[in-house]
């Protein structure tokens, strides 16, 4: 049920929603299960590090909670916004909220203009941590699997990065996506090939396109992609560097 309400989120951004214009993602939706509404807003801002509020609208009353980077305080950002509220509270990464629908507009757009004045370009470029390098051949599902047992993954318990070097492509790179906004490629290096996607990161075709034949290096967290019971293997790109 959570992961299937992420994807809802996750196809609303890309649908309707313009990253360059709203820093603060606010993302609606009818009847969502309000216990797992934190954990969706938990994903999206840790995705496209900015922050998200995902809103349960039920009749005529919303309820919403909201996560952010430490580089926003969100409290604060819904005492500035508190007239288009019913109700709010929290700290500074995480709140909840209550809202009538109606007012659902008006406050998107009341706390958009608060970050905007309170946040800097560089506040919504996530900075990289690497935990190692691996080979190729250190690569694959079990090794997936394994780091599972970490879970569950939050601010205080990252993901898993990793790099691997002197990649090379192995298919076109392509833009996915509502907006064509994400690129989907292949990589392959020492014989080995890996699939590989990248959320938000629909920029990096066109270096990709104009290198074609050059070998760089990638950071991602591998991941499990089930498709009709098949587990394949994919990393899911954070940066890339041209050797």
């Amino acid at each position: 049920m959570e992961a299937q309400l992420f994807q809802m989120c996750r196809r609303y951004v890309d649908k309707h929603l313009s990253l360059e214009d709203e820093p603060v993602l606010i993302v609606p939706g009818a009847k969502w299960h309000r216990g797992i509404i934190g954990v969706a807003a938990t994903r999206l801002a840790e995705l496209y590090h900015r922050p998200a509020i995902v809103i349960s609208v039920e009749d005529e009353v919303a309820h919403g909670s909201g996560r952010s980077p430490a580089s926003f305080n969100l409290l604060s950002a819904l005492e500035a916004v508190k007239d288009h509220l019913l109700e709010y509270g929290g700290h500074l990464q995480a709140a909840g909220l209550s809202l009538t629908a109606a007012n659902i507009d008006s406050f998107r757009d009341a706390i958009n203009s608060y970050a905007h004045m309170h946040l800097e370009p560089d506040d919504l470029v996530p900075e990289l941590t690497i935990d190692t390098s691996v080979e190729p051949h250190e690569l694959d599902i079990d090794l997936v699997k394994s780091l599972k047992t970490l879970e569950p993954f939050g601010d205080s318990n990252p993901p898993v990065v990793l790099s691997m070097e002197g990649v090379r492509l192995a298919s076109s790179p392509q833009l996915v996506g509502a907006q064509r906004n994400h690129i989907r490629l292949a990589v392959a290096s020492n014989g080995a090939k890996f699939d590989v996607i990248g959320y938000n990161l629909g920029e990096l075709i066109g270096p990709l396109q104009e290198q074609a034949g050059s070998h760089f290096d990638i950071v991602f967290t591998p991941s499990i992609n089930t498709y009709f019971g098949t587990e394949d293997l994919q990393l899911e790109l954070k940066d890339l560097c041209f050797s």
